[in-house]
């Protein structure tokens, strides 16, 4: 006879069914671990999202970790979690795959990977981020930031063809076997992990082989490739228009692939294995499901209409911009300088006359916190000191004899002056460097009466400077200089010095930018898509994009040279072209200016990094003598007001809608 349990017993046992167990209960959570491969990604910060409804969008946050010296992670997520997952990687550093180069990630893009967690289980497969499932990620994703799942899917399947693994596999499962990059052979890594890891060296070889000067590492060529790709088709150009060349296409990538096979692996060029898996690369080149998800160089951009004419007057010389609806139209000596407007009809009419304002240069500012324009005039001769005279509201304009003369220096002004914030208070300033290197400051004491002083600023950057600019490069509502000095400064000086204002006009170097060229122009302003104020400079026929970093420093983000056929003398131009951050660049040349007209350069910077030109080159119309960019018409691309000096015309051409 059988014994039967005690019972007390059974009601234990009965009760602990009923609660899904005694002691025994399943996790809540389930650990997910991965890698971020770019060469081992260390030190990066990894963030997991849920994706939400369809097409995918980015819901909740789950967890964020660090990754560690071998670009592995953990987390954890909820057990019972079922749909896709988005990791995002910034940061971190790695060791480039060829050259042994560190790389620092932190003005990157980021690094992602979509997965589907399907079942309720208690261990989940790692997951791999690298430059593969980046880019399957970026193709499926539409420009409202959404991923259509049948997008994300036909991305795989097309980046399999492109580069060669096996049709069945999930870009985030493989696991790039960088061990494998100088082996001959596949041997037991797997060749899809094999393969990735050839790639990876590939992106190096491609930065540092002929013809792909513009590309600083091995993830500028991944970018490039990734910007090359975003219209569908991986053709070498980015965008349709066939102008502009990525310097990452199919060919530039099979070069540098048979370098890495042949010279690296040492893998024979007749053999059964290498044939098999050249042959597999680029079966297709283009997707038809691609979303648009991330900016290009689009071939519509930098349209701009036939000039046509909208104010005639007596030798003008130069047009500056005054406020949304007024410009000044600054004439020769012998003629008087004018007040424009913008009218119904499209064109400019006249809204004053300042007969005796002449002078050199002019700035345009608001001294007296009036909202109402003033307007600073300089004069200088060999003979003459430099005279600075303010006009202040629309009455002083009108009749100059009532400007205010505030500064005689003893000092000639060679370069120029500029106009901005420089102490604590909301009144602009003007300020204006001399031959003797001192930075003098005017402003306003009060506003009524109109007090005015000067302030003398010494700092051992002025000596021997051939170009100053200013902007807020810190965030604190203070303008900051930026001094070019000359080659023929001592070692110690040379280079774009960094001196931020501290308030009161006290400057501190806060960063040196060597550069051993002379640099002919620059311009700050928001050329990325975040709120800080970046660098572009123009230097021996090479143009150069330093981003600001989240620590108000500059940093050289990528650099391209004008044509052969440039000549200078130059100017930078800074547009809007497609009416979304960042702004573009026009680089204007001057050389033909008298005869077949001047040539003008576009240029964008992609992915907030990338500075490519297009070859497309916009010509101005003969014997024109100064540009001025400005929003004329009601959308919010920039257009151009054109002095014509041979027929005393301003000229207007329109930019259209991309």
């Amino acid at each position: 006879m059988k014994a039967l349990l005690p019972y007390a017993a059974f009601v234990t046992l009965v009760a602990c069914a009923l609660l899904s167990g005694c002691g025994d209960d399943p996790p809540e959570t389930v650990v997910l671990s991965g890698k971020i491969v770019k060469g081992p990604v260390q030190n990066a910060t990894v963030k997991l999202y849920e994706l939400q409804n369809e097409p995918l969008t980015t819901g909740f946050f789950v967890d964020q970790v660090k990754t560690d010296s071998n670009g592995d992670f953990s987390m954890e997520l909820k057990r019972d979690y079922t749909g896709y997952l988005l990791l995002q990687v910034q940061e971190g550093n790695y060791s480039d795959e060829l050259t042994g180069q560190t790389v620092n990630l932190s003005n990157s893009p980021v690094l992602e990977a979509v997965f589907e967690k399907t079942t309720v289980a208690d261990s989940l497969a790692p997951v791999y981020v690298h430059p593969f499932s980046t880019l399957q990620v970026k193709l499926a994703r539409d420009s409202q930031n959404q991923i259509p799942t049948q997008s994300y899917f036909a991305a795989s399947s097309f980046l399999n063809s492109m580069f060669g693994f096996d049709g069945s596999a999930q870009l985030h499962q493989i696991n790039p076997a960088l061990s494998s990059i100088s082996s001959s052979s596949v041997g037991t890594v797997g060749l899809n992990s094999f393969l990735m890891a050839k790639h990876l060296a590939t992106f190096s070889r491609m930065a540092n082989q002929e013809a792909t000067d513009d590309l600083f590492n091995s993830l500028d060529s991944f970018l490039r490739i990734q910007a090359d790709a975003s219209d569908g088709n991986y053709d070498g150009f980015l965008g349709s228009n066939l102008l502009t060349e990525s310097l990452a296409g199919p060919s530039m990538f099979l070069k540098a692939f048979d370098h890495v096979s042949l010279q690296t692996a040492s893998m024979s060029s007749q053999s059964a294995e290498f044939l098999s898996i050249r042959s597999s690369l680029f079966t297709t080149t283009s997707f038809s499901n691609a979303g648009s998800g991330f900016s290009t160089f689009s071939s519509q951009a930098f349209q701009f209409t036939t000039a046509r004419i909208v104010f005639q007057s007596t030798n003008p010389i130069e047009i500056k911009f005054m406020d949304s609806n007024r410009f000044l139209l600054v004439a020769d000596s012998a003629n008087s300088s004018l007040i424009l407007s913008k009218n119904s009809t499209g064109s400019l009419s006249l809204l004053t006359s300042a007969s005796s304002i002449t002078g050199i240069d002019y700035a345009i500012l608001d001294m007296d916190q009036d909202n109402d324009l003033d307007l600073a005039i300089l004069r200088n001769n060999p003979i003459q000191p430099v005279h600075v005279s303010l006009a202040t509201g629309e009455s002083n304009l009108a009749n100059s004899s009532q400007a205010l003369s505030f500064q005689r220096s003893p000092f000639l002004v060679p370069f120029g002056f500029s106009t901005g914030r420089f102490q604590t208070s909301t009144r602009s300033s003007l300020a204006y460097h001399t031959s003797n290197s001192a930075f003098l400051v005017l402003d306003t004491l009060s506003n009524n009466p109109l007090t005015l002083r000067t302030r003398s600023v010494q700092h051992p950057a002025f000596t021997s400077s051939r170009l100053w600019l200013s902007g807020d490069l810190t965030g604190d509502q203070l303008d900051d200089l930026l001094v070019f000095q000359s080659t023929q400064a001592s070692s110690s000086l040379s280079g774009i010095h960094f001196l931020q204002n501290l308030s009161n006009l006290q400057f501190s170097l806060r960063q040196l930018l060597p550069d051993s060229h002379l640099c002919e122009q620059g311009s700050t302003g928001n050329y990325s898509t975040d709120s800080l104020q970046d660098l572009i400079t123009l230097c021996n026929k090479e143009l150069r994009f330093y981003k600001q970093d989240s620590t108000h420093l500059l940093q050289l983000s990528s650099s391209v040279t004008l044509p052969l056929t440039a000549t200078g003398p130059f100017e930078i131009i800074k547009i809007e072209a497609n009416g979304t951050l960042p702004r573009e660049i026009l680089i204007l040349d001057k050389a033909n200016s008298q005869s077949s007209g001047s040539k003008a350069y576009p240029f964008a910077i992609l992915e907030d990094k990338n500075l490519v030109r297009s070859q497309k080159e916009l010509t101005l119309p003969p014997f024109v003598t100064s540009v001025l960019p400005t929003q004329f018409n009601s959308d919010s691309l920039t257009d151009l007001l054109l002095i014509q000096s041979s027929t005393s015309r301003v000229l207007l051409q329109t930019q259209q809608v991309p």
